[in-house]
């Protein structure tokens, strides 16, 4: 088992390698089946993961944050400005 190296844009990430040699190790049927359903849980897992990325840049990208940044600049100085108490 290995990993490889991608990258997409500015993100790089690992992705598993999962290579059998023969000559090496024996491996069963059942051996292949249960590594089979490790790659297919976290193919699973990473999709999730891609998925609720793209939604978070969705909400980027609606506008929502530059409201939010403009409520912000908006509001003069911190509310606890010549409160000697803090």
């Amino acid at each position: 088992m290995d990993t490889e190296r991608r990258k997409a844009g500015s993100n790089v990430f690992y992705v598993s390698a999962i290579k059998v040699n023969q000559k090496e190790v024996t491996f069963t049927k059942e051996n292949m089946e249960l590594m089979q359903k490790f790659q297919e849980t976290i193919a699973t897992e990473n999709e999730d993961i891609v998925s609720l990325w793209k939604d978070a840049n969705k909400s980027k990208n609606n506008g929502n944050d530059k409201a939010s940044a403009k409520i912000v600049s908006d509001v003069e100085g911190s509310p606890f400005e010549g409160d000697d108490k803090i």
